[in-house]
């Protein structure tokens, strides 16, 4: 550390992710309970995931996670803000969390 002193820490590698928060025909934003181990609870969230590959684009990453987790699609996808996650307890080493807007969403199901 700049002051001398040994400091030891866990750091994960991650693949980034994207998270998408689908805004409907009247203004609402759609959720997603999910379950979260880690304090044995449910929550609402946006839908998010990790990349596939370190390759994948984050917006290709939204676009998925946008239809995996509520069964839309959207043409009108846009760039929010990029959280890079160095201020956890534990630090995720690249992973970079890109949020996105999604407009005049459409269902999936047909």
């Amino acid at each position: 550390m700049p002051n001398g002193n040994t400091a030891y820490w866990d750091v994960l590698e991650h693949k980034g992710a994207s998270a998408i928060i689908p805004v409907d025909e009247d203004g609402k934003i759609i959720l997603v309970r999910q379950y979260r181990g880690a304090i044995d609870d449910l929550l609402l969230e946006i839908p998010a995931g990790g990349r596939d590959s370190l390759e994948e684009d984050f917006l290709v990453c939204a676009a998925r996670e946008l239809e995996e987790e509520i069964g839309y699609r959207s043409d009108e996808i846009h760039h929010l803000v990029d959280y890079h996650s160095v201020a956890l307890p534990i630090q995720v080493k690249n992973c970079d969390l890109l949020y996105r807007k999604a407009n005049s969403i459409e269902t999936t199901s047909g």
